[in-house]
């Protein structure tokens, strides 16, 4: 004989305002750049990510696969919070970008889980788990499932938010880089300019940001350093850019060039030919500095 279905309505709403919450506000508060990038790169430059309007459409397309879910399975009850686990593996799987850049959703791991996710679920239905007659009384059957299913969903969201992208220096050079591509050189300055985090690339996009404000070289001591003489300019390999075209860094300090060459010889042979431009002698001041 099945269990009645119960009121478990207070624990779906609940449920769900916390996942509307946790997927809005992590996507707008900490992914944003991520985002913002993996759009760039996905899209090679052709369109450019909205944050309010990316995020509510991410969170609008997770809810409709977590009805799709709740729509086939029909856990209403005991096992209501894993019809949550496929919207949250997508925001993870999303929320991933990282370097190099070529690799991001080519995996074909999360795909397979995904599908291992669903036949789980699938497999759970049959069983008929879902339908059980509960040993103790309703009322604390009702309470002890409700709270079972919102702790683990918060433990999911927690999942989430760790295998999303949380690398501090990587979002500091996408904030920056977006903010260079806008020409705001000036607020480019002040990502993390606190933190101690940094790395040859984050480096690089300081100068380049400094050089353009006129702050170079002097404004060097004001942030942690990495690389040295030959790693202030991009390099594609210890210094890159992942949004900003390289070409702007290189026209900034004279023209570029096709072969890549380290930053002492590249300030050489433009001052040799005489491509130099005025930037160039506040880069070649800053990698005396660096040596």
């Amino acid at each position: 004989m099945q269990a009645s279905n119960g009121n478990y309505s207070l624990m779906r709403m609940a449920c769900a305002l916390y996942f509307g919450a946790f997927v809005f506000c992590n996507i707008y508060f900490f992914q944003n750049d991520i985002l913002y990038a993996a759009q760039h790169v996905l899209s090679n430059g052709q369109t450019h990510y909205n944050r309010t309007l990316g995020s509510v459409l991410i969170t609008i397309v997770l809810f409709v696969v977590h009805f799709i879910m709740l729509s086939l399975t029909r856990f209403t009850r005991r096992l209501h919070v894993l019809t949550y686990a496929p919207s949250l593996m997508l925001l993870a799987t999303l929320c991933s970008f990282g370097e190099p850049t070529n690799k991001y959703l080519s995996s074909p791991w999360p795909v397979i889980f995904f599908i291992v996710l669903l036949l789980a679920l699938f497999v759970l239905k049959k069983s008929g788990i879902e339908d059980l007659k509960p040993l103790s009384s309703r009322p604390y059957h009702e309470f002890k499932t409700s709270v079972l299913n919102f702790l683990f969903l918060v433990l999911m969201s927690i999942g989430v938010a760790f295998v999303g992208n949380s690398n501090d220096v990587l979002h500091y050079r996408l904030r920056i880089e977006r903010l260079l591509m806008a020409h705001e050189y000036r607020l480019a300055l002040e990502v993390g300019k606190d933190a101690q985090a940094t790395d040859t690339s984050l480096t690089m996009l300081r100068i380049y940001a400094l050089s353009k404000t006129g702050q170079l070289p002097r404004g060097l001591s004001r942030y942690p350093l990495a690389g040295n003489a030959e790693t202030i300019l991009p390099d594609g390999h210890y210094a890159r850019t992942i949004m900003l075209d390289e070409k702007e860094i290189f026209n900034n300090v004279g023209l570029p060039v096709k072969e890549k060459m380290p930053a002492t010889k590249y300030l050489e042979f433009i001052r040799r030919t005489r491509k130099n431009k005025p930037a160039a002698e506040s880069y070649e001041l800053c990698a005396k500095e660096l040596k």
